[in-house]
């Protein structure tokens, strides 16, 4: 059994692409059975392959006197077998309590961001935990009961970033019998037997049940059924990456523009996954959206009414704007007064921009086919009062070219200027009137004229 449990062990991380030789691997152990094998199969197998191993150990401090017993045991059974071993402790409970956390989901995200932190501090290449295939089942069928999606159905991936999971091949009697086989020290973790979190209560009262009464190989068959899923998910990835190709129309740090008609001819399937995907590239996690919520962004979508949005965490929102499905980060931006002198350069850090003007020599001629750069009748300055700010309420000006004056709103309106970027617009002042509203239009008694003898360039250069 010994051998043929570490023959498989060296298959699935072959035919999973999981390790390679030569690399720098976290081995995550909390001392309990999963974990001191995983640890076990490596340390069996690291010269063959050339690995560095180093194990890494989280003190949750939710058991008191017992966590730290677990700590103790695996530095000391770590330290026998003369490899690097790393801890840390985290008051987990506060932690959960500070970010209004369940102290399932607070261990789980401290524990993955502890590992992380060591994995980069030690410039190594993987983490590896003990995750096999009964958590699968458990996951899959805990997924399923909260409403989970395609990726959630699709269970515990194999690999995801530098995380890989190299027991998902085995279960629970699988690795028992190889800890016995080879004498196997553990610890066990008492809040395993807890009926306080879910994932237990699944695993001690819901699948005994399901086996015992509906499905005897009900661990096999959620383990298949993860496999379809995954399979499913990971089709839809891709064509969700092809379908986002064909819809965007522009696409910036913190903001994301689509097509709206080309993103509704689309199955509701994949108009999920391209949110998804959206989500993804702004570092979301997929389920940041409930099902609920997902169906309230996508009725914003097709109703397609511009001006209607969705809110986000972390100050994102999604909606239709005049040019279709935009994704962008709001900002919470300071009103911005600066005054100008002519022929200073100022830099408006919030905007990521650098304004100047100048006095200019160039003929008219030369005047360039910017929207960016102006130039005005210096003339026709009233007084030094020149100032560059943000749009108020009841803006008007006279747009070149038209011939009389329009509320700035309306200007935008009718020129369709996107509602996420008018807030970054600024507009150039003397008193009370509008010189220019920088980068959309001059306005039209500041123009220049066969009678200008005096030009000032006025210009706009974002970072």
């Amino acid at each position: 059994m010994q051998t043929d449990f570490l023959n498989r062990f060296q298959d699935y991380l072959i035919k999973k692409n999981l390790i390679s030789d030569e690399e720098r691997i976290v081995v995550a152990v909390s001392g309990g059975m999963d974990s001191m094998v995983l640890l076990s199969c490596f340390d069996q197998m690291a010269s063959k392959y050339n690995l560095s191993l180093l194990v890494a150990h989280l003190n949750h401090k939710l058991r008191g006197e017992e966590s730290d017993h677990d700590e103790k045991f695996v530095s000391e059974y770590v330290q026998n077998l003369n490899i690097k071993f790393v801890s840390k402790q985290i008051n987990v409970d506060n932690y959960a309590k500070e970010n209004k956390l369940s102290v399932e989901l607070a261990a789980r995200e401290v524990r993955y961001q502890f590992l992380e932190e060591i994995r980069a501090e030690k410039k190594f290449d993987k983490i590896t935990t003990g995750h096999h295939a009964n958590d699968q089942a458990e996951t899959v069928l805990f997924n399923f009961v909260r409403g989970s999606g395609w990726g959630g159905l699709a269970g515990i991936l194999p690999k995801r970033k530098n995380i890989v999971r190299p027991l998902l091949f085995a279960y629970r009697w699988e690795i028992k019998k190889f800890a016995e086989d080879q004498n196997l020290q553990y610890v066990q973790d008492s809040s395993n037997l807890s009926m306080d979190h879910t994932r237990n209560y699944i695993r001690h009262n819901l699948l005994p049940v399901i086996k015992k009464e509906l499905n005897s190989n009900i661990h096999k068959r959620l383990n298949d059924f993860s496999a379809i899923f995954l399979e499913g998910d990971n089709y839809l990835k891709v064509e969700a990456k092809k379908a986002y190709q064909a819809c965007l129309i522009s696409e910036e740090d913190e903001n994301v523009t689509l097509d709206i008609e080309r993103f509704c001819s689309y199955f509701s399937i994949l108009q999920k996954y391209v949110l998804f995907h959206i989500l993804a590239k702004v570092k979301f996690k997929q389920n940041v959206l409930s099902f609920r919520q997902l169906g309230q962004v996508l009725e914003i979508i097709h109703r397609g009414k511009s001006g209607r949005w969705y809110e986000l965490p972390s100050g994102w929102k999604i909606g239709i704007d005049h040019s279709g499905i935009v994704l962008y980060k709001d900002h919470k931006l300071k009103p911005i007064h600066r005054s100008v002198t002519i022929g200073e350069k100022i830099s408006l850090d919030s905007l990521r921009l650098k304004f100047s003007s100048q006095f200019s020599q160039e003929s008219l001629t030369a005047f360039e086919n910017d929207c960016n750069v102006e130039f005005i009748d210096a003339k026709k300055l009233k007084n030094n009062e020149i100032e560059i700010r943000s749009i108020e309420s009841g803006d008007y000006f006279f747009p070149l070219g038209l011939g009389h004056k329009q509320k700035l709103s309306n200007f935008f309106i009718n020129h369709k200027v996107p509602y996420h970027k008018r807030r970054k617009i600024l507009v150039l002042t003397n008193g009370s009137e509008i010189v220019w509203v920088c980068g959309c239009r001059l306005d039209h008694r500041y123009r220049i004229t066969e009678n200008t003898s005096n030009v000032i360039k006025l210009k706009i250069e974002y970072e």
